[in-house]
């Protein structure tokens, strides 16, 4: 399983690469346990849910999959199962919990090499405090984010582009969809972790290691 340095590592070599993570909603929307995910922001329907599937599922060279915390067992083995012998697997909070600080203050540092930084997140996101710049806001809607999906699923990202996707699970599709009709990409599906910037809500990961982020950036 790929940790954080590994992503890293690609990102100061240029090698492109897309990391989609599946956690607990996403399992509940594939097996359609779940009415609703993303914090109830987006209903589960059925093309959710084969959508979601099909990305979890999907095999390609430098596209890894984010794998379901295991203290959530009866999705783990759900995500095995549909991942099977596939070596391109990470964790589903490799931005997140434990290495959310790190991955929130070392990405940055490597952006310099890309030709365009794209941010594709909610409508209501406030891109202008983000701790980086951006090239292009691609907006989604807040609510139900799966919508916008016959919007954004024909776009072709340009090569030697940077990709953040911090929109549910829309996020997790594009980032098969978009990476596999152009591999010269990279996209990174990172969730929540600039809400406290785009949104002004700290989640409670990010609440508990609040005091901790801070004392690194006196």
């Amino acid at each position: 399983m790929k940790d954080l340095d590994y992503f890293l590592q690609l990102m100061d070599n240029k090698t492109p690469f897309s990391v989609a993570r599946f956690n607990d909603g996403e399992l509940g929307a594939i097996t359609q346990t779940m009415d609703v995910i993303s914090r109830g922001d987006q209903d589960v329907s059925t093309e959710l849910s084969n959508k979601l599937k099909e990305a979890i599922k999907h095999r390609q060279k430098n596209y890894f999959v984010g794998m379901p915390d295991s203290k959530y067992r009866k999705y783990t083995r759900v995500a095995k199962d549909l991942v099977g012998d596939y070596e391109n697997v990470t964790s589903s909070v490799i931005f997140h919990d434990s290495n959310w600080i790190k991955a929130i203050t070392e990405i940055p540092k490597r952006l310099d090499g890309y030709d365009n930084i794209v941010w594709v997140g909610s409508e209501r996101h406030d891109i202008s405090k983000l701790p980086f710049k951006i090239t292009e806001y691609v907006h989604v809607n807040h609510k139900n984010a799966f919508n916008s999906y016959g919007r954004l699923r024909d776009l072709t990202p340009l090569k030697n582009t940077l990709i953040f996707m911090s929109c549910g699970s829309l996020g997790r599709i594009l980032a098969k969809e978009w990476f596999e009709r152009e591999p010269e990409c990279t996209i990174l599906e990172v969730g929540s972790i600039y809400d406290p910037w785009v949104l002004g809500v700290k989640r409670r990961y990010q609440k508990r290691l609040w005091k901790d982020y801070e004392s690194l950036n006196k």
